[in-house]
């Protein structure tokens, strides 16, 4: 289900995998990679936080209790994230070196353009190695995550390097989603991954 529903309601149902944990609101503006460092308090990603540590401290509180929830009642919980969704505002400010230029995009926070990540930089990859490990560390009984690739909340940066949705974008983009995968893995070897997509526009063979 991706619905955030009751442990107990989705043990009684037989649902044997919840698949949107965290936040589940439909735009990548607030859960996609670019905003998952929410889900971790690592002095690491401070500079990189929109939101206050008290606020922060209690979501990882209330995350952590639901996932051991469903870890008793064996049911198998991935927490949702587009990839790569919009970079927090903070992350904007003091790692602009990561990011491509602005583009057009109405479900983007201010429902104009957002600025995508620059995929092919090698900076990038270890910022998403370093929180993927954190969140995986955070949360010892989640069990994986949920990839999402959906339209404009998927994309490279439109330089040569990147090359948006082109042929060269999906080489990228799997790229990205290596990165997170070997990252996880390194710390537990049992994370579990399922990737979902949309009209194959950009998750390809």
């Amino acid at each position: 289900t991706l619905e955030i529903e009751d442990p107990v309601w989705l043990a009684r149902h037989r649902v044997n995998m919840s698949g949107a944990e965290g936040v589940w609101t439909g735009t990548g503006s607030d859960d996609g990679l670019g905003t998952a460092f929410k889900y971790v308090d690592s002095p690491i990603f401070e500079p990189l936080q929109d939101e206050q540590r008290p606020q922060r401290q209690e979501r990882i509180r209330t995350l952590r209790e639901r996932l051991i929830a469903l870890n008793r009642r064996g049911i198998d919980s991935y927490l949702f994230m587009y990839i790569t969704g919009e970079p927090t505002e903070a992350l904007i400010t003091h790692r602009p070196e990561l990011l491509g230029p602005a583009q057009l995009y109405r479900a983007s926070r201010d429902r104009i353009s957002y600025r995508p990540f620059c995929w092919s930089k090698p900076e990038f990859h270890e910022l998403v190695r370093q929180l993927v490990q954190e969140i995986v560390k955070t949360y010892p009984t989640l069990s994986g995550f949920h990839l999402r690739t959906w339209g404009n909340e998927t994309r490279a940066c439109n330089c040569p390097e990147c090359g948006d949705s082109s042929e060269k974008g999906q080489e990228m983009l799997w790229q990205v989603i290596f990165t997170i995968i070997n990252a996880a893995r390194e710390v537990r070897p049992d994370f579990k991954f399922y990737l979902s997509g949309y009209d194959q526009s950009w998750l390809k063979d």
